[in-house]
Order: C-alpha cells, then sequence, then structure tokens
C-alpha cells in the first residue's frame, strides 16, 4: 500500500501474539493496552481506547477506517463522520452488524 502513495496507521490491542507478529513483520503500531476483564474495567477500556484511536485520527485524519469488527473504530469514525468497513469471519453473528443506507451510498 505504501508503495502505491496509501498511508495508514495501525492501532492494536496487546493480545495473545498480535504484537509479536506487527513486530516480526516490521509494521508500525500504536498500541491501545491489554483490555480490561470485569465490566468495571471493560468500560473503562473502552473510553480508553477510543481515546487513543480518537486522537491519532484527529492528528492523522484517516479517509477510511478499516477494522475486524472494531467496536472502538466504529464510535470513533462515526463521532468523526468518517466511513470505517469491518470486517468479520462470524457467518452465524447476524445480529452484531447494523448497516445504515443514505440515499446516496449503499452498504
Amino acid at each position: 500500500m505504501e508503495s502505491k502513495g496509501h498511508q495508514f496507521i495501525l492501532v492494536a490491542r496487546n493480545k495473545e501474539v498480535t504484537f509479536q507478529l506487527l513486530k516480526s513483520f516490521n509494521l508500525p503500531f500504536i498500541s491501545r493496552g491489554k483490555g480490561g476483564k470485569g465490566y468495571f474495567t471493560k468500560f473503562f477500556y473502552l473510553l480508553k481506547a477510543e481515546a487513543i484511536i480518537f486522537k491519532y485520527s484527529v492528528k492523522f485524519k484517516p479517509d477510511l477506517f478499516l477494522s475486524f469488527g472494531s467496536t472502538y473504530a466504529a464510535h470513533v469514525s462515526g463521532l468523526l463522520g468518517i466511513l470505517h468497513v469491518t470486517l468479520d469471519d462470524t457467518e452465524h453473528a447476524k445480529l452484531d452488524f447494523f448497516y445504515i443506507q443514505d440515499s446516496q451510498t449503499q452498504y
């Protein structure tokens, strides 16, 4: 992508081997932390992760968000009015996604 003039930033959660893989492929990334385990810590992690993504998005000014079903990216892209494309590999999770149509764009 970079060889064609595109710029991107990766934001990743420190989970399992994610950071190891990103480092092994020499992909620069921004950490959004480890996450939370209980309801209370998950709620505050949600705020923390979204604040990190928001901060870098305001600086970077992306044209598009691309994620693997990230609630955090969905919230921030919605706040900033930026198209968010989400990928998923769970065919039976039909209630997980809500598609919005406007008069000019079909999703």
